[in-house]
């Protein structure tokens, strides 16, 4: 079944597909869990507006070549467009293919199948965007959606990019601070963009950055505190 995964810059698509690539080895997979199911190679192809469909059915043939003569209980393909919604801006209509890509698959040589569906040719897939696709794409497969998080979600995870980077670099009340000053920025930018219609400058990647530079500010900060 193909996956549309969608959500802001920031939301974790990339880390969750690297997740997923690492676990799915087979039985090399060092979870007990995945080593009853295929081992999964990811065939990527990062999409924009020069994308073209020959581009896109050639990384279904490549997948389709990684499937040919062998068996998929124990061996699978996944094809991933990055950034697919890009591709929607492309002049040569792009994603034009990929209504038949989806449905049918293709062969090692090229052919989009038609009539009954050669299982070794037909790849998993996987579509990841910043935004919402056209419908008629998504309603091809399994759609999940990554909501922006809340104060609570952001709280958390800064706590844990702050606990990886160190122990009590920064204390509960700053970091709550901090959080609610990322909030009010983008609540300050919403009604910019609406406005104005103006595009999105500060997102999760900027907060996420923003307090890995305070971390190791402070941490230069404590180790020239400890050489005095």
């Amino acid at each position: 079944i193909p996956l549309f995964l969608i959500g802001k810059p920031g939301t974790s698509k990339s880390l969750a597909k690297s997740i997923v690539g690492e676990a799915m080895q087979g039985r090399a997979s060092e979870s007990r869990l995945f080593q009853d199911f295929s081992q999964c190679i990811h065939v990527t192809y990062q999409c924009s507006p020069l994308s073209t469909p020959e581009g896109i059915k050639s990384v279904f043939r490549e997948a389709s070549q990684y499937q040919k003569d062998k068996d998929i209980s124990e061996y699978v393909a996944m094809v991933i467009l990055d950034e697919v919604g890009l591709a929607e801006d492309s002049n040569t209509m792009a994603l034009k293919s990929l209504h038949a890509l989806l449905e049918n698959g293709c062969s090692p040589d090229g052919n989009v199948e038609t009539g009954e569906v050669n299982s070794t040719n037909k790849v998993s897939f996987c579509g990841m965007s910043n935004w919402a696709l056209d419908p008629a794409k998504m309603n091809r497969g399994v759609l999940v959606s990554r909501e922006e998080p809340s104060r609570d979600d952001l709280i958390f995870t800064a706590s844990g990019i702050l606990h990886d980077l160190g122990e009590n670099i920064l204390d509960k009340q700053r970091l709550k601070l901090i959080v609610d000053c990322y909030l009010q920025l983008l609540e300050i930018q919403q009604n910019t963009n609406l406005k104005d219609g103006s595009p999105e400058i500060f997102g999760l990647r900027d907060f996420y950055s923003f307090l890995k530079t305070i971390a190791m500010k402070l941490q230069i900060g404590q180790q020239d505190s400890d050489r005095d």
